[in-house]
């Protein structure tokens, strides 16, 4: 009965470690909340983190200003020009040249930084401040305003 019930045990203690089942940790792999605070969105991935988010303290969750840009700006053509239409979640822009301009709206400014992978947070705090809203590159143009 020693030699069944002994691996037995292990292969169970083994589980639960694996599953998060048995320790001490308040994380549970299968808990999400999504709380939004002052406009942008916090994802929790713990009970203890979403309480504290919900009195302000939102340092443990997942924001949606951290996470990286992919989307594509959107265009149209008017008068010979291609427009980007730039949003407040940022996008991304492939230009004629080849190059890329991750873009974002911050209050009517539009904010740039030349290439990709940028979140939301380096765009606005570190890009380079277009403060006509708009940014002309012979005839491709990213605008705020979308």
């Amino acid at each position: 009965m020693k030699k069944i019930l002994f691996p037995v045990l292990i292969g169970m203690s083994v589980l639960l470690s694996a599953c998060g089942g048995g320790g001490g940790s308040n994380v549970d792999s299968s808990y999400s909340k999504t709380i939004i605070q002052n406009g942008v969105t916090y994802e929790c991935k713990s009970e203890n983190a979403a309480a504290l988010c919900d009195n302000g303290n939102c340092s443990s969750c997942e924001s949606s200003l951290d996470k990286i840009i992919t989307a594509s700006c959107s265009t149209s053509i008017s008068a010979g020009q291609t427009i980007f239409a730039v949003t407040k979640t940022g996008c991304v822009s492939n230009m004629k040249s080849g190059s890329r301009i991750t873009a974002a709206c911050d209050n009517g400014l539009l904010k740039l930084k030349v290439g990709s992978n940028f979140s939301l947070n380096q765009v606005i705090n570190t890009g380079t401040t277009m403060s006509s809203g708009e940014y002309i590159v012979g005839t491709e143009v990213l605008r705020c305003g979308f």
